[in-house]
């Protein structure tokens, strides 16, 4: 207690300085630990796992596409798409995916598909197929997206970077058609890029081109509905020229003689009509 210890200060006289540093010591320390005693309490138990709930330590593994970016060709009848497992790789995982139209449109260039992918024990790299349509004739290159799904995945955590990719399908045909792919295919071996006249019949590729383009009903509905609009156009400019010179060359011309007048024999009756017009 504190008045024992002022008692014993007393009596041992030079040594208090001393001794009050030893006394108020062990009274802090006594403090310290009774505080440490209260917060232990407060605290949470710790309860460890078993090892087989924890599996054996291992963490959950990440699973992503190998690149954001795959090609293949319509002439290959499917695309493979690779993915990577990162991280622990001693148990099974599945993850589920999807394709999603992008500017290739799911029936037209490649088939929609969904389905699971199974990295057994040890597999680091897996694959998917995606069946790809072949089209007729030239068309542009296009693509779709395969993006994978976190729902019902198994012993996997999906990528946050590459959970999706871009699967471009790459045509193959010569543009504008197929019939002078053997001229075509010569020419660009020969000098390429560069195809000379010789090697590459402009006229006949030419007539080709706008038998392509034709093929298509909406280009051939709005190509022939601009040249209505510019035959009729141009019909206008032309009438309107001539009624003009006729106006002012015979018409209002005091040395024409009515006689030469196209309508009728009468100036005013001239002027009246094309006034009208």
């Amino acid at each position: 207690r504190e008045s024992d210890a002022l008692e014993a200060l007393r009596a041992l006289g030079g040594q208090r300085p001393h001794l009050v540093r030893t006394v108020t010591v062990e009274l802090a320390s006594e403090k310290a630990r009774q505080q440490q005693q209260v917060s232990q309490k407060k605290k949470k138990p710790v309860v460890a796992l078993p090892t087989e709930e924890r599996g054996a330590g291992e963490q959950t593994p990440m699973i992503q596409f190998a690149a954001p970016l795959f090609i293949g060709t319509e002439d290959d009848g499917e695309v493979e798409v690779q993915l990577v497992r990162l991280g622990a790789v001693g148990r099974t995982s599945v993850v589920h995916f999807t394709t999603r139209d992008s500017t290739a449109k799911a029936g037209r260039e490649y088939v929609a598909t969904q389905g699971s992918v199974v990295f057994n024990p040890g597999d680091c790299t897996a694959s998917l197929s995606v069946p790809v349509i072949s089209l007729p004739g030239w068309n542009p290159t296009n693509d779709f997206t395969v993006e994978l799904l976190e729902e019902n995945s198994e012993n996997a955590a999906i990528g946050r970077y590459l959970m999706k990719t871009r699967v471009k399908v790459v045509n193959n045909d010569c543009f504008p058609t197929q019939t002078h792919e053997e001229h075509i295919s010569k020419a660009i071996h020969q000098s390429p890029p560069n195809m000379e006249g010789h090697l590459t019949p402009f006229w006949a590729m030419m007539i080709e081109y706008c038998k392509w383009n034709f093929d298509d009903s909406t280009v051939r509905t709005r190509t022939i509905r601009k040249m209505l609009y510019g035959m009729v156009h141009n019909a206008d400019f032309l009438i309107s020229l001539y009624l003009n010179v006729y106006l002012i060359d015979y018409i209002l011309n005091p040395d024409r003689d009515e006689e030469s007048l196209v309508i009728t024999k009468d100036r005013f009756v001239n002027l009246v009509c094309i006034s009208g017009l």
